[in-house]
């Protein structure tokens, strides 16, 4: 990486990394970029996916945070503090845009969401004008009548087994149980509030209508999305995919474990943030700029 990373504290008791391109590489007027805990897990990202896309943004001309909310790794959470955890969770993220407005200049955000952190990305996004995109990784998710005909095909999966198999008995394939995190195993039992097909259609609706850019990116791997198309059967407004790029990785799995997987979900999401926010000044000036520019 050619940037730099240091240690931010504001608010209260909230703690994260700040990763920023170096002078050369900085591309200017874009947003800043954030990332903070998938479920309960560090703000590093499953198998460190945030650490890896925030230095390669930084590569790219990207400013991003990457930090803890209150409770979790590093950010301690007050005893006084009674307000409900996603409360907590939108006030967190609303702090550390407003603290990359008050230190960095930055009046415009890209939330990145991941499975639960999707929530306050969505919810955030809704209400605060200041967010001009959104990343959804593995979102919301709703069953329909085509996945259920679709999903005896999944028995005949060998991908699906294999992931099965690594997780349950990580030593048959040379592999430590450190490697697999359990906390975000699919049958963990993880507590949200998901908006009704009917909610999350309206907000669809007004994120698009405000010019918000969006990125939804769905795994077929033992998850609740079966097809490419599926989001479109349970967000009944076709008119989105005018603000929405919609991506369908039907052999990855839910956190994208294997390392290629990963790759591709870095790549799409680079070159859609040089889309969308680079501008004229995102023309390539590097090797990485032009390869993720191409993804």
């Amino acid at each position: 990486m050619s940037g730099s990373e240091r240690v931010l504290a504001f608010g209260s008791s909230l703690h994260g990394v700040l990763c920023e391109p170096a002078p050369q590489d900085r591309l200017e007027g874009v947003p800043a970029v954030l990332f903070w805990n998938v479920g309960t897990n560090h703000h590093v990202g499953p198998h460190r996916v945030f650490v890896e896309l925030a230095r390669r943004l930084a590569n790219l001309g990207f400013t991003s945070l990457r930090f803890d909310t209150s409770g979790l790794g590093d950010s301690a959470a007050s005893r006084d503090d009674t307000r409900p955890d996603a409360e907590r969770k939108l006030s967190d993220v609303r702090e550390a845009m407003q603290t990359l407005t008050k230190q960095r200049g930055f009046q415009r955000f890209v939330l990145v969401g991941f499975c639960s952190s999707v929530d306050a990305a969505h919810a955030v996004g809704v209400q605060s004008p200041e967010v001009v995109g959104i990343v959804y990784l593995e979102g919301y998710q709703y069953r329909t009548r085509r996945f259920y005909l679709q999903y005896p095909q999944r028995l005949l999966n060998r991908n699906r087994w294999e992931r099965l198999l690594r997780l349950r008995y990580p030593k048959l394939f040379g592999e430590p149980e450190s490697l697999h995190d359990r906390s975000l195993d699919p049958e963990t039992v993880f507590v949200r509030d998901y908006p009704t097909p009917e909610q999350l259609t309206l907000d669809m609706r007004h994120l698009s209508q405000r010019g918000v850019r969006m990125l939804a990116i769905y795994s077929g791997g033992d998850t609740n999305y079966g097809y490419e198309d599926q989001f479109y059967d349970f967000v009944k407004a076709p008119e989105v995919a005018r603000s929405l790029e919609l991506v369908f990785y039907p052999s990855a799995d839910h956190t994208f474990f294997l390392v290629e997987h990963r790759e591709r979900v870095m790549d799409r999401v680079t070159a859609w943030l040089l889309r969308e926010f680079g501008g004229a000044s995102a023309s390539p000036s590097s090797g990485e700029r032009a390869r993720a520019a191409e993804g």
